[in-house]
């Protein structure tokens, strides 16, 4: 085997590890390691924008779905029971003409707009709803699980 097959081999193994993380430890502390990302539940009610904001003070960002849905979200370790009884900002929001956008920037991609009034999108009992973004909710934030353990 050649230097350059060796080299080829263990990039792909840790891009692998990177994308796939599920060891203990791929999260920091207080956060939950689902599907390669790791999840993080507040405890504090805040209107939309401060939860962006303070995923964001946390080097993460409000919760964005896709490929996932509301229902697949459920399964997360430690996050089925928190669903059951409580509503949660996630990362998608509404502009005036309809269109809705992730706190990526990509655009909404789902056939069925958001059910409910207002501009900001929350999450609860598996299903996601339209809400008014002053209203004060917990939030869910998400960050790239690492591939080495966190110290």
């Amino acid at each position: 085997m050649t230097v350059l097959q060796r080299d080829k081999e263990e990039a792909t193994r840790q891009l692998v590890e990177a994308t796939s993380c599920q060891r203990i430890g791929c999260c920091p502390n207080g956060w939950t390691l689902f599907r390669w990302k790791c999840l993080w539940v507040s405890n504090e009610w805040k209107a939309w924008e401060d939860s962006k904001r303070d995923c964001e003070r946390q080097s993460s960002q409000l919760l964005i779905l896709k490929p996932w849905d509301a229902g697949t979200l459920g399964d997360a370790a430690g996050i089925t029971s928190l669903l059951q009884s409580n509503e949660f900002w996630i990362g998608l929001k509404g502009t005036y003409n309809w269109f809705w956008y992730w706190v990526d920037g990509s655009l909404y991609a789902g056939t069925q707009k958001p059910e409910g009034d207002g501009e900001c999108l929350k999450i609860s009992q598996r299903t996601t709803k339209r809400e008014r973004c002053s209203m004060h909710l917990r939030y869910v934030c998400e960050k790239a699980a690492s591939s080495w353990p966190i110290d």
